[in-house]
């Protein structure tokens, strides 16, 4: 692997891990900034399209205070697919507290991502979409 291409994994895996860590800590509006501005994020079956579809999405998501959650992530498979273009795979634990304090598993996905090398230099999300390869377990 080119040091290019190490720097290039090494930036789109913090975007990826920073996305899920700031709806974690409650601050999911932050995530917009890992975003492109002509960027996917597809969950649950909902398609939003956009930095301000997905910011709207962010914005519900920040304002359900009374939701905790835990993205854990594993396999994080990256690929180079040009210059200035990756894609990568992983699998998403996502767990929740309850209200009553319990933990529970929602969900286990398989989680797609594109990345774009922007302007700047950042590397940015330009599709995420996460698929349930099992329903919450309870």
């Amino acid at each position: 692997m080119q040091a290019d291409e190490l720097q290039a994994r090494f930036a789109c895996e913090s975007a990826f891990r920073a996305f899920h860590r700031f709806i974690d800590e409650g601050v999911a509006t932050r995530a917009i900034d890992l975003v492109a501005d002509d960027g996917l994020f597809e969950v649950r079956g909902k398609a939003f399209r956009g930095r301000d579809e997905i910011l709207g999405f962010l914005q519900r998501r920040e304002a359900a205070s009374d939701r905790h959650t835990r993205h854990l992530d594993s396999n994080f498979c990256f690929a180079m697919t040009s210059a200035s273009t990756a894609e990568a795979s992983a699998q998403l634990l996502i767990a929740q507290r309850t209200a009553d304090g319990q933990l529970e598993i929602e969900a286990v996905t398989d989680c797609q991502v594109e990345f774009a090398l922007a302007d700047g230099g950042a590397w940015l999300i330009t599709s995420r979409i996460h698929r349930r390869f099992a329903p919450a377990v309870t």
